[in-house]
């Protein structure tokens, strides 16, 4: 299916967009069946964020930079369980499986969304559980980004055709409310978890904020986790399924990723609310989203994810009330 991966300024033809949207679901167990564990003492690692919200920077810096307890880098795979539900569709001629290597850190980066109900709900602690990982195992963090920033890139990276406007948008909220709740479950499961969220750059300065992460999740912490990154030096492993239709470019012809694998460290960026206003005039994003946002009250749910993140990292950062302001703004 390579031939039909949309490059530059091409469109995306309707049958690979209703591909995207219409992937079959399946199980956490029937994923679980077509994964095997070379080693059991593997210490699992679990990144789940909201798709867009700055983890591919993050999920750089931490295989570039964070080390093992043996001291050699640590292993980071991108979406490998999500991308065994989305072969279904990609790569319908085999039966995708993953092997987890023997590596004493396996960290499993798998984003909540775009395109389907199942792909936002996702549980990696029900595969683990299937896998038989024991619960000392595993560490998990749980990234947001703030709702508006992310519901823009989703949008830019993820739509391409409005008549799938309102399906992506519930996606969204549901991935949101998906993030805080599986958190939550983690706590209550006696799992060491973290909250993170993207703002927490804004607020402290990368490193610090990227420190108390890493020394969370049992993990030895460098400099070069934010800084001296090599251009064009991708340390992050992928599925080598034919996932084409699911490498989302925007219309301008930029990968979700081109920032990410070519940056040389780990910043914070937003989307200015005067540019945000402008998106809005431009009919890229309505007040209708505004009003299904304020609606869902995601960014209250973001809120708590915030004051979570605060309480477990030891740092000051800031809530906020910008989509009500932006929606009275507009």
């Amino acid at each position: 299916m390579s031939e039909v991966i949309e490059k530059h300024r091409t469109p995306l033809l309707q049958e690979q967009l209703d591909a995207r949207y219409s992937c079959p679901p399946m199980s956490e167990r029937e994923i679980a069946s077509r994964v095997e564990v070379k080693n059991p003492n593997t210490i699992f690692i679990a990144i789940r964020s909201v798709a867009r919200g700055g983890i591919t920077a993050m999920s750089r810096g931490i295989a570039t930079g964070v080390l093992g307890p043996d001291g050699k880098p640590v292993y980071l795979v991108d979406n490998p369980f999500k991308s065994i539900m989305r072969a279904q569709v990609s790569a319908p001629d085999q039966r995708a499986k993953y092997t987890v290597p023997d590596v004493p850190v396996f960290v499993d980066r798998e984003q909540y969304g775009f395109y389907t109900e199942r792909e936002s709900s996702l549980d990696v602690i029900h595969i683990y559980r299937a896998l038989n990982i024991p619960i000392q195992n595993v560490r998990t963090f749980y990234n947001m980004r703030h709702p508006l920033d992310t519901w823009l890139s989703w949008v830019k990276f993820a739509l391409h055709d409005n008549k799938y406007r309102k399906q992506l948008m519930e996606n969204y909220i549901l991935s949101v409310r998906e993030c805080h709740k599986q958190y939550e479950r983690d706590k209550l499961l006696g799992i060491q978890t973290t909250a993170m969220v993207y703002e927490a750059m804004r607020d402290n300065s990368p490193s610090i904020a990227m420190q108390r992460l890493i020394a969370r999740l049992g993990l030895i912490y460098t400099d070069r986790v934010v800084q001296n990154w090599n251009d064009g030096e991708d340390p992050i492993h992928y599925i080598p399924y034919d996932l084409g239709i699911y490498t989302p470019t925007a219309s301008d012809g930029t990968n979700l990723h081109d920032k990410a694998k070519t940056s040389t460290g780990l910043s914070y960026q937003t989307v200015s609310d005067e540019k945000v206003i402008q998106q809005i005039k431009d009919g890229n994003i309505t007040r209708e989203d505004l009003e299904r946002l304020l609606d869902a009250k995601v960014e209250d749910t973001y809120n708590l994810h915030v004051l979570s993140a605060s309480e477990d990292l030891g740092i000051s950062i800031n809530p906020t009330e910008r989509i009500e302001y932006l929606f009275q703004a507009a």
